[in-house]
């Protein structure tokens, strides 16, 4: 994702020498208060058209951005507009980009709210009457149908604040239009106009953000306006709305996967935690597919960190195992979020739980064997593990013969009912979810028990999964056999 600032104009009509992007809003200049706000949202790459003041203009930028800028200079700045400095960057135009004009101040959550939108280009529109002054825009179900200053004011949704996400897939009519104009002698015009020009055959979307504070700085008028409302700019006024957005995300992106059915612990406790992870790797960009790896990545240290003789090595692991199972959680949610799901994601997904799930009880057979080295402590290190396989591969089978017969599919627990919690512990100490809990206690508590009391307790413990394991598929062959048996 790039970054398209245009910062050439003088902004005569303020009556100051000071390049209008260098203006204070409260104590930050716009300038600074749009690249603060590009580097919350991710984005690492810029290119800034500079003219006026150059250096001035290009040493502020350097102050504040920390990562890669490119300059484009307008050389003849003072008789262009918009336009024509937007043309100057056709060459950078092959990612993704946020444009925004250098005189507009706005709060952070805007360039969120642009890049959370469908179609080819997402504006932001403020709706309200409007006047001659104003890019208008005039919309059909969200999106632009027409743009400019001389539509009539009558028939506008609103204005278009100078500020917009464009796609990849907009950069090759987007140039084109934008050297037509200037071909026809049009370098004076705004780049509205150009935009004019492909509405047609380009989904643009109006995204409404009149409820977040943004305003373009062309009079002194609006100078003062700004600079007395400064504080609603700061990033910190969406703290505000955060427990709003939480909930919204929840509705988004943790209901339909609970009305499938999960476990009581999951519904009451790993979901509670995981959508303030999930809003967030949503709001600065990394991608379900990356919360997938590293959820393997964590699990793993945290099995490897479980096996050493120490207590506060165990702590660690059991608590690794508590953030692997929460990005369990984050990873679909934040694909949910994005609206987007992919065959390799679902692929990563179940390659993760077949690798690095039965990794947590074999990490607690090895860290009982390497505590007292005996043939017992082998055997159970070595069934622990495979039961947690042989669960995984019927929990498949499962799925394979309920996705053909419903009689067969699953039971879930109850959401946040007292049977459903009962059910849970009952049940927990032989799932996964119940080990990654159960293992770290056991371990710390044998740090203050005897070695052969705690020996007992694994063998009691493996005997009791081995069982499991036999009862469930005795269970099932039964139920599949009856199924069989009905269908004739």
């Amino acid at each position: 994702m790039k970054a398209f600032i245009l910062a050439a104009g003088k902004g005569s009509r303020l009556g100051c020498d000071t390049p209008k992007c260098l203006q204070l809003i409260g104590d930050q200049t716009i300038l600074q208060r749009q690249l603060e706000a590009l580097i919350i949202q991710n984005v690492r790459e810029l290119v800034c058209v500079v003219g006026y003041k150059k250096e001035v203009v290009a040493d502020a930028v350097k102050k504040i951005w920390p990562y890669n800028v490119t300059f484009v200079e307008n050389k003849v700045y003072d008789t262009t507009n918009t336009s024509y400095s937007l043309y100057l960057t056709r060459e950078y135009m092959n990612d993704d980009f946020f444009y925004m004009n250098a005189d507009v101040v706005f709060r952070p959550d805007l360039l969120g709210r642009l890049e959370s939108a469908d179609g080819d280009a997402a504006l932001g529109i403020q709706h309200k009457k409007c006047g001659a002054e104003e890019v208008k825009v005039v919309v059909k179900e969200n999106r632009i149908l027409e743009i400019g200053k001389d539509i009539d004011p009558l028939c506008c949704l609103g204005e278009f604040v100078g500020v917009a996400l464009f796609r990849k897939s907009i950069s090759g009519r987007f140039i084109e239009a934008l050297s037509r104009l200037i071909q026809d002698g049009q370098s004076h015009d705004y780049f509205e106009a150009a935009l004019k020009k492909i509405t047609g055959d380009t989904v643009m979307t109006a995204v409404d953000i009149t409820d977040i504070p943004c305003i373009e700085i062309d009079f002194s008028e609006d100078l003062k306006t700004a600079q007395q409302n400064a504080r609603s700019y700061d990033v910190n006024i969406q703290k505000k709305k955060y427990s709003e957005e939480i909930k919204e995300a929840r509705r988004i992106a943790q209901a339909p996967r609970i009305a499938k059915g999960e476990d009581w612990y999951s519904q009451n406790f790993t979901r509670f935690f995981s959508i303030y992870l999930s809003h967030f790797f949503w709001r600065i960009g990394i991608s379900a597919n990356s919360v997938t790896i590293w959820m393997g990545i964590i699990c793993l240290l945290g099995s490897v960190a479980f096996v050493f003789n120490n207590i506060w090595m165990v702590a660690i692991g059991g608590g690794l195992w508590q953030l692997w199972y929460i990005l369990d959680c984050v990873d679909g949610e934040v694909s949910r979020l994005n609206n987007k799901t992919s065959l390799l994601g679902e692929y990563l997904d179940r390659l993760s739980h077949i690798f690095i799930n039965p990794t947590i009880p074999l990490a607690f057979g090895l860290h009982i064997y390497f505590r007292d080295p005996t043939i017992i402590n082998a055997v159970c290190a070595f069934f622990l593990y495979s039961t947690n396989t042989w669960g995984e591969s019927m929990a498949a089978a499962n799925r394979q013969i309920s996705s053909k017969d419903k009689k067969f599919a699953a039971v879930h627990y109850e959401k946040r009912s007292f049977s459903g919690a009962l059910r849970f512990l009952l049940a927990s100490c032989f799932t996964l979810v119940g080990q990654m809990n159960i293992f770290p206690i056991l371990i710390i508590l044998s740090f203050f028990l005897t070695q052969a009391f705690i020996n007992l307790l694994v063998v009691l413990y493996t005997t009791a999964c081995l069982a499991r394991i036999g009862l469930i598929a005795a269970r099932e062959i039964i139920a599949v056999n009856k199924i069989d048996i009905l269908n004739g």
